[in-house]
């Protein structure tokens, strides 16, 4: 009955129905049966009623490659018979999270798709479909990185690793160009520009993200394009061959890129033409980089192909050097509960070799490499604490010549678990993984597990753990609270801010006219995922819930114990008072007992001033204790004091322009209260009534 009467409700309007969209279910062969006889029944049903209408089946939740037995399962009990379309959602990545090179996967999962229905007279010839699928999330260009990524769900704000823009606008190319070679109607999943959101192609000011640019332009030239072939390549590129009216098009880019390698190409195009993804033309002369991005060249065929069977290829690798690491190192010997480093072998009887140095230091080199010997194909390292620790990071590495699928693992006690919230097996493009697990472990146990083939060893450069706890509260507020602007009080008093620390600043000053510690430190360097990020006080665009490092140094006379920890950007509202308490947003368990100020130490406050015209006027504030006031990225103002907040303390004059101004002020404070007043008025003291205030850029 509800089919029937969506049909007829809707039959001049929907062109194609979906029937079950991501069917949750494992395939046995009872639900098999059921779920083919209700999309049998549903498609009779619609026919009936919409007879212009096209039918559809939906595809499971599972990305690829795992989704393909549930295709073939559903295919052996009939789902493809009667519907017209085949929907899938190729995911592919950890829902595209890691997209690169997973092109190469979607491809063999939509061959073997393809071969499934051309496998059947009632099946063959039927379309594919990409109902929703995309990368996720994709990076803000913005300088600075100032977004907080995730997914807001019913379990609220889920933080996921962005997408660096540069491999999602490679990857959105390469995606596109194989649904149309594969004649795939690709539907991207775009969650528009909400703040936080994964899967987005615009950034928060509606401008496209350089993935949409690309697309678009290569949607426009592949359009009225056919597939043609797979052009013959050299080892390590890989591409795809289009007809388009007497032009050939042949499409190529680099995969399996190893760290520290970089790879060159030589061509001879003569009068063919060779433009870069965004169809830029590329001037071949000399020899030019091949990266993940795809090239293109263009021509007669045979000219292309005699052009692509000249190809050189030059690879130059260059030494890497080990990032410097904030985190907690709970595997380097010299620190408190130190582990034992053991190694395994799936061989009975076997040791798989010494293990060198307690961990090792860098990457690939002979020196501080781990090897085990030939026997068994699976080896492994295992941290073990005396006492329960802590974990939520680990980086492993691997020498260039041994990237073979691995695994870690922690022990709840029982059994072993994975760490990370995706396949089994990891396996590696590049020898290099540091990642954050879903949510922190309590461990004795932390095992690297190597799988190898036959008769060749495991090469372990390094592999370490660290557990850097976030003190700064999950944020609860959803975006649609803090996502608009909000006016400035009748005063003139700015009442909602953005709030982050705290950061260490040790030393009793007062009394004594010295320079705070931390004064001059650019605490917004250190940011959790991508470590140390250049002069970020000047340049950072501060966001709801992004986090940073904070070392609390281990000195004597600190009124905090030493750690290094998260803490995040929050959003405060200010209702009764027009006086920031940074000492409310302090507060933790961690660095000080439940309940205990925050002394010593340092905090932001941030915001953005929206102006509907220019302003010549005042900025007045009062702080406990001194001050470095940012607009735009330029010193406006700094004060060094040790004081009670009082209402306009200092009064600077303010000319700005019409439009968005970014305001940062870093506050410090000695012992007692932390925070600040800050009011806006026009030349005569008047509040700036037609400024407001918002807290995304």
């Amino acid at each position: 009955k509800y089919v029937a009467a969506v049909a007829q409700k809707y039959k001049d309007e929907i062109k194609v129905f979906e029937i079950v969209n991501e069917p949750y279910h494992k395939p046995t062969d009872e639900f098999c049966t059921q779920h083919v006889n209700l999309v049998k029944e549903s498609v009779k049903t619609i026919r009936k009623y919409a007879p212009n209408a096209r039918t559809m089946a939906g595809g499971p939740p599972e990305e690829v490659p795992p989704g393909l037995t549930w295709w073939k399962k559903m295919h052996a009990a009939g789902l493809f018979d009667d519907v017209d379309n085949i929907s899938m959602h190729l995911y592919a990545g950890g829902g595209g999270s890691y997209p690169l090179d997973q092109d190469l996967r979607v491809d063999a999962y939509v061959l073997e798709l393809k071969k499934l229905l051309d496998s059947s007279p009632k099946t063959r010839g039927k379309e594919l479909w990409d109902t929703e699928s995309g990368l996720c999330p994709m990076e803000s260009f913005y300088i600075g990185r100032p977004v907080s990524y995730g997914m807001w769900g019913s379990k609220g704000f889920t933080r996921r690793r962005p997408v660096p823009y540069a491999t999602g606008t490679a990857m959105a190319a390469r995606y596109l160009m194989l649904h149309f070679w594969h004649d795939i109607k690709w539907m991207y999943y775009h969650t528009g520009i909400s703040y936080g959101n994964s899967w987005s192609l615009c950034d928060f000011d509606g401008n496209p993200l350089p993935a949409t640019v690309v697309m678009s332009q290569l949607i426009r030239y592949l359009d009225k394009t056919i597939p043609a072939d797979r052009p013959a390549l050299p080892q390590g590129l890989w591409g795809l061959g289009f007809q388009k009216d007497k032009q050939y098009i042949a499409t190529f880019w680099a995969i399996n890129a190893k760290l520290g390698e970089k790879r060159y190409l030589t061509i001879k195009p003569g009068n063919l033409k060779i433009m870069d993804m965004f169809l830029n033309p590329i001037d071949a002369r000399d020899e030019i980089p091949a990266t993940m991005n795809p090239l293109f060249i263009v021509g007669d065929k045979e000219a292309v192909q005699k052009c692509l069977d000249g190809l050189k290829v030059r690879v130059e690798i260059v030494e890497t050097k080990t990032h410097r690491s904030e985190q907690i190192p709970l595997t380097a010997k010299g620190q408190n509960h130190s582990p034992k480093l053991l190694a395994y072998s799936t061989s009975p009887g076997y040791a798989t070799g010494v293990v060198q140095n307690q961990q090792t230091i860098s990457t690939g080199t002979p020196k501080d490499t781990w090897k085990s010997g030939t026997h068994g194909t699976t080896h492994w390292l295992e941290y073990r604490w005396k006492n329960s620790v802590r974990i939520n990071r680990v980086k492993v590495a691997f020498n260039n010549n041994a990237l073979y699928p691995y695994m870690v693992q922690w022990h709840d006690g029982t059994v072993w678990k994975n760490c990370a919230a995706t396949p089994r097996w990891r396996k590696l493009q590049i020898p290099v993984e540091n990642y954050t697990f879903p949510a922190s472990i309590t461990t004795k146990k932390l095992r690297l597990i190597i799988q190898t083939p036959k008769n060749k060893p495991a090469q372990v450069a390094s592999f370490n753990a660290w557990h850097a706890p976030r003190i700064t509260p999950k944020v609860k507020e959803m975006p649609e609270i803090w996502n608009k602007d909000f006016p400035l009080s009748e005063e003139g008093f700015v009442k909602n801010w953005l709030v982050c620390g705290p950061f260490a600043s040790q030393g009793i000053r007062y009394g004594k006219n010295k320079t705070p510690g931390g004064w001059d430190v650019d605490f917004l360097k250190r940011c959790w995922i991508y470590g140390f990020m250049g002069d970020k006080e000047k340049n950072i665009k501060p966001m709801v819930d992004k986090e940073h490092f904070a070392v609390f140094p281990a000195v004597e006379g600190v009124p905090w114990k030493p750690a290094t920890v998260r803490v995040a950007w929050q959003p405060v509202h200010l209702t009764s008072t027009n006086y920031l308490d940074l000492s409310k947003y302090m507060l933790n368990e961690v660095i000080t007992p439940k309940g205990e100020l925050v002394e010593q130490c340092i905090a932001y406050a941030a915001c953005y001033l929206v102006l509907p015209e220019d302003v010549d006027g005042w900025l007045l504030i009062g702080s406990d204790d001194g001050y470095k006031i940012w607009i735009d990225g330029k010193l406006f103002a700094k004060k060094l004091v040790y004081r009670g907040a009082a209402v306009d303390q200092e009064k600077y004059k303010l000319k700005l322009g019409k439009g968005k101004h970014r305001v940062l002020i870093k506050v410090a404070n000695d012992i007692g209260g932390h925070g600040i007043m800050v009011r806006l008025t026009d030349k005569t003291g008047k509040p700036l009534d037609r400024a407001t205030i918002q807290l995304v850029p």
